[in-house]
C-alpha cells in the first residue's frame, strides 16, 4: 500500500509538472510521461495479483479434496485397527467388546471434530 501511495504521489507530481510547462531540460516531458506510464503499469498489475490470488484459489480448489483424503485415511486406520489389531491381541470376548466401545470415541471424536472445523465458517 506505501509502495502505490508512492507510485500515485510521483504519478501527480509529474502530472503537476507537466500541467506547468516542465522543466527547461530536453525530454524531460517524455520522461515525464515514461514515468506515469510505469506507475500506471504498477498500479494495474497490483490489482491484478489482489483480484487473482492464484494460491488462495488452489487452496480452496483442493480443499474438498484433502477432506475426502483425510476422511478416507482415518476410515483405513479404524478398519485396520479393527481387522488386524483388535483380534491380534488375543483379549477375552469381553474385554475385547469394552475396548472396541471405548477405542470407538477416539475415531468418532476426531471425526466430529474435522467436521466441525470443516464446516464452520471462518
Amino acid at each position: 500500500v506505501q509502495r502505490d501511495c508512492a507510485a500515485v504521489a510521483a504519478a501527480v507530481r509529474l502530472a503537476s509538472l507537466a500541467a506547468r510547462g516542465g522543466d527547461a531540460e530536453p525530454g524531460g516531458w517524455a520522461r515525464r510521461w515514461e514515468g506515469v506510464a510505469n506507475a500506471r503499469v504498477f498500479r494495474e498489475e497490483h490489482f491484478r495479483r489482489l483480484d487473482y490470488n492464484f494460491s488462495a484459489v488452489m487452496t480452496r480448489a483442493t480443499g474438498p479434496l484433502m477432506v475426502v483424503v483425510t476422511m478416507a485415511l482415518v476410515g483405513w486406520q479404524v478398519h485396520a485397527f479393527y481387522t488386524l489389531a483388535l483380534p491380534w491381541l488375543n483379549f477375552s470376548p469381553g474385554a475385547e467388546e469394552t475396548l472396541s466401545w471405548v477405542s470407538m470415541a477416539v475415531p468418532a471424536r476426531l471425526l466430529f471434530d474435522y467436521g466441525r472445523t470443516v464446516l464452520t465458517d471462518p
